[in-house]
């Protein structure tokens, strides 16, 4: 019963991923790029592989994330932007230099400059 409970979950997060993912690696969070080869953001959550994971704490910083802000389910371990200030830092890079001249969001999905600033 819980099998089933954890797939349906999982299903739900790779629908969301094809249906409103941007695909994001470590430069465009202002980290090092070392950190993430690829992972999605949806909404207000970062989407990263099980296995994408120990390259984002040790390169990333990410292992000092608040617990409760990391979610592990199946094979996704999600990052909650509300619940700790690292995650948002990441996504206010993110938000940062990935803009039109108008401040809203790019279309593009894909961003290869590292910014060190961030």
């Amino acid at each position: 019963m819980i099998y089933s409970i954890i797939e349906d979950a999982v299903a739900a997060i790779e629908d969301a991923i094809r249906e409103h993912g941007i695909e994001v690696g470590g430069a465009d969070l202002g980290l090092d790029p070392r950190a993430l080869h690829r992972g999605h953001i949806i909404s207000d959550a970062l989407v990263v592989s099980a296995s994408a994971d120990r390259s984002l704490q040790y390169y990333g910083g990410f292992e000092y994330v608040a617990a409760e802000a990391r979610v592990t389910l199946g094979r996704y371990v999600i990052y909650l932007r509300e619940l700790d200030e690292r995650v948002d830092g990441a996504f206010e890079c993110f938000e940062g230099t990935n803009t039109e001249d108008d401040g809203q969001p790019s279309e593009h999905q894909e961003w290869a400059d590292y910014d060190e600033d961030c």
